[in-house]
C-alpha cells in the first residue's frame, strides 16, 4: 500500500470498497473475489454432493445385497426399497438445491451480509 493510501481516509475507502488486498499484493475487485468465491463454493458443493452419492451407493448395494442374501429378512419383501428409494429422493433435493443451485445460494449469502452492512 503505498503512502497515499494510507494517510487519505477517503481514499482508503474507495479503495477498499472496490479491491480486496491480500497482503501486498492486489487480487482483483470485489466482483472478481465474489465470483472466485461462487466458483469454489460450486466446487465444494459437487465435491460433497459425490461423497452423498458415493455413500448413498455403497451402502445401499450392501443393504440390498444383505436382503438378497437372506441374511436381512423384511416383510413384506417390497419394504427392502423404502431405503433406496427415500435416501434416492433426498439425493435428488441435495443435487437440485445444493449443487444445481449453489452459485444462487451464494448470491443470496453475499445479499444477505451486504444488507446488514448498510
Amino acid at each position: 500500500m503505498n503512502w497515499e493510501l494510507q494517510n487519505n481516509p477517503e481514499t482508503i475507502s474507495i479503495y477498499l470498497n472496490t479491491n480486496i488486498l491480500v497482503g501486498d499484493s492486489l487480487a482483483g475487485t470485489l466482483n472478481e473475489y465474489k465470483r472466485l468465491f461462487r466458483e469454489a463454493s460450486v466446487s465444494d458443493q459437487v465435491k460433497l454432493f459425490r461423497l452423498h452419492l458415493a455413500i448413498y451407493l455403497v451402502v445401499n448395494i450392501v443393504w440390498l445385497a444383505l436382503n438378497w442374501m437372506g441374511s436381512i429378512m423384511i416383510e413384506p419383501t417390497w419394504a427392502i426399497y423404502y431405503s433406496p428409494v427415500g435416501w434416492g429422493l433426498l439425493i435428488i433435493v441435495h443435487y437440485w438445491f445444493y449443487v444445481r443451485g449453489a452459485e444462487n445460494l451464494c448470491k443470496l449469502r453475499e445479499e444477505m451480509v451486504e444488507s446488514k452492512i448498510k
